[in-house]
């Protein structure tokens, strides 16, 4: 499952959560002119369960904290996830510089 985050300069929007089967490519809402993208994924299987690798989940994030939920989301705004009944989940930042646009999950 992947969610990604947009940051125009005045508010992130997180959104997920996207399902990429193995091998196939995911296109999500991304629209306007960022000035920044985030994007966390996690390995999970047939039923949603969290796949592990050396004992610790199978995931692609990073140190930049942002609000997400267990069900589908478009969270606008990013304080306090805790208190306001949301997760708060390790996004890594995207780097868009070279007009690459493709990012690839691959194993650690």
């Amino acid at each position: 499952m992947a969610a990604v985050a947009t940051d125009d300069g005045k508010t992130v929007v997180s959104r997920g959560w996207y399902r990429i089967d193995p091998g196939k490519c995911l296109h999500p809402d991304v629209t306007g002119q960022p000035k920044r993208i985030f994007s966390f994924a996690e390995a999970v299987d047939s039923e949603n369960r969290t796949i592990k690798f050396k004992d610790r989940s199978l995931n692609w994030g990073g140190t930049t904290p942002l609000c997400t939920r267990e069900n589908k989301f478009e969270i606008s705004g990013q304080g306090d996830c805790g208190t306001r009944g949301l997760a708060s989940t390790g996004f890594v930042a995207v780097d868009m510089s070279g007009g690459g646009k493709t990012l690839r999950f691959a194993m650690p």
